[in-house]
């Protein structure tokens, strides 16, 4: 995938769901001789590749369909899952919307990639520490900044130094992969009894999406971890491989809720 040139926002990224969830499949099989998967756990844009290696088995539309099964878990942490039914977050009302922020955003990184070579190295990294900060400002990360202050200072620093190497590939992808640039219907490829939908309790935005589907009965279960924002493998990740180890093996996992280890 070539990153390299910026795109126009009518035209299509090289980044999308689908090329990116295709791209896992051929590395697995090829690179790593892997022929069949138990269980795939996805955080955020990661769980929504996670969705669409399980639409594309179920639309038989990959001829690595093997690969993914019925049987696969699925762990999704803190994942976008579609347009589920009653839930109007990111509906068709607020999509022109959310594709122009999108846009917008990927449009400020390819910029901040082409000026880097005019502007000091520290100024360059004053203003990336200021993009980033900003995206860590939204209350789906439930204030980390103010509740782990150091863990807060870490994640903005390593955050910094990957928008320095990556800034065209981020940029393209928070543009291809936005939303409304993608499937509303992969959540429907899941097998309920297989799927866990995990949120922190301070992000309130996907703690109500998974008790959303909890109720429509689409997935097994919605664990949702006490103290805890959307930054789910910064903030509890002993918890996270704790819920993904007992899913794989079918135990319950009710008390991680409460943020027992």
């Amino acid at each position: 995938l070539d990153a390299m040139q910026p795109f126009s926002p009518t035209e299509e990224s090289p980044f999308s769901l689908d090329t990116m969830a295709r791209a896992v499949c051929q590395s697995l099989i090829e690179d790593h001789g892997i022929d069949r998967l138990d269980a795939i756990a996805g955080y955020s844009l990661g769980g929504r590749v996670a969705l669409a290696m399980k639409a594309l088995y179920a639309s038989n539309s990959d001829q690595r369909s093997g690969l993914v099964t019925d049987e696969t878990h699925l762990v999704l942490l803190g994942a976008n899952p579609g347009r589920l039914p009653s839930v109007t977050e990111d509906g068709a009302d607020n999509e022109e919307d959310r594709l122009a922020k999108d846009s917008d955003l990927a449009m400020k990184l390819f910029a901040s990639a082409d000026r880097s070579f005019l502007v000091p190295q520290q100024l360059d990294e004053g203003h990336l520490n200021q993009f980033v900060s900003r995206w860590y400002s939204a209350p789906i990360w439930g204030g980390l900044k103010y509740r782990s202050p150091d863990r807060y200072r870490d994640m903005i620093k390593r955050r910094v130094v990957s928008l320095k190497r990556r800034r065209r590939d981020i940029a393209s992808v928070l543009y291809g992969c936005s939303p409304p640039l993608s499937s509303h219907d992969n959540y429907k490829a899941t097998n309920p009894v297989r799927t866990t939908f995990v949120s922190g309790e301070l992000d309130a935005k996907y703690s109500a999406i998974g008790r959303k589907w909890e109720r429509l009965k689409g997935i097994a279960r919605h664990v949702e971890v006490s103290n805890a924002g959307h930054g789910l493998l910064v903030e509890v990740p002993d918890q996270i491989s704790s819920i993904i180890a007992r899913v794989v093996n079918d135990e319950e996992i009710k008390e991680i809720a409460t943020g027992l280890p």
